[in-house]
């Protein structure tokens, strides 16, 4: 199964960790965010992996092919097209289905398992979700009987519930009829499917975390000295 990472953003929340560097090659301890999610995919056997790039993609292409070399395949933006549009740019050749994921999301679930729910139901496209008991720094994401029913706004007060932990298994169907090519999956398309009823929660994972901002990250880095394969 082909796997798309969107590595395309700029860290504006890092501004420390990435002055001058793309987010994909901040460091977390010993190795990039980049370096971690190839080896969380390889172990479960996720090996075609496609990289969607844009700011400052020399540098990410310079990483794949000193420490990966003919390895992995990417793709870069040709400008800014957001979460959405660069989706759809890297993956308008498939004909099958396929992983995508956030460079910076980091949930802990077993990536067989995911695949096996994707491909057990009949919704055409799947979202792993956690639940978190703060959600102010996240939309929630409402279920019922296992489908994606809507997406909300982050609560302004102190509220538990599910949000999107970043990984997905859709249909390359997602992007028929939609003729933008600047558009986001967050605000713009999970919206829309979950309306249609196009969208399966997964909820079997067992952790999960984010490092889009500098403190995000430190608490990272802890977690993974006592946790060195999440």
């Amino acid at each position: 199964m082909k796997v798309i990472i969107l590595a395309g953003g700029q860290g504006t929340r890092l501004p420390v960790s990435a002055k001058n560097i793309p987010k994909p090659l901040v460091k977390i301890n010993n190795k990039t965010i980049l370096d971690y999610q190839i080896e969380f995919l390889e172990r479960f056997g996720f090996s075609d992996i496609r990289f969607s790039l844009g700011y400052q993609a020399e540098k990410i292409v310079a990483h794949l092919q000193k420490n990966y070399p003919h390895r992995y395949e990417w793709i870069i933006e040709p400008k800014r097209l957001g979460t959405g549009g660069a989706l759809k740019f890297a993956c308008r050749d498939l004909k099958e289905d396929f992983l995508a994921l956030n460079i910076d999301d980091f949930p802990k679930l077993d990536l067989k398992d995911f695949v096996r729910f994707h491909q057990d139901h009949e919704i055409e496209n799947s979202i792993a979700v956690y639940k978190i008991n703060d959600a102010r720094d996240f939309g929630l994401v409402k279920h019922k009987n296992g489908i994606i029913e809507q997406f909300l706004e982050k609560p302004k007060e102190k509220k538990a519930g599910f949000v999107n932990t970043g990984f997905y298994l859709l249909s390359p169907r997602i992007f028929d009829g939609i003729s933008q090519n600047v558009f986001s999956l967050e605000k713009d398309l999970f919206p829309r499917l979950a309306k249609n009823r196009r969208l399966a929660a997964y909820q079997k994972v067992k952790h999960w975390f984010t490092v889009g901002t500098e403190e995000r990250l430190k608490e990272a880095k802890k977690f993974f000295l006592l946790n060195p394969h999440p």
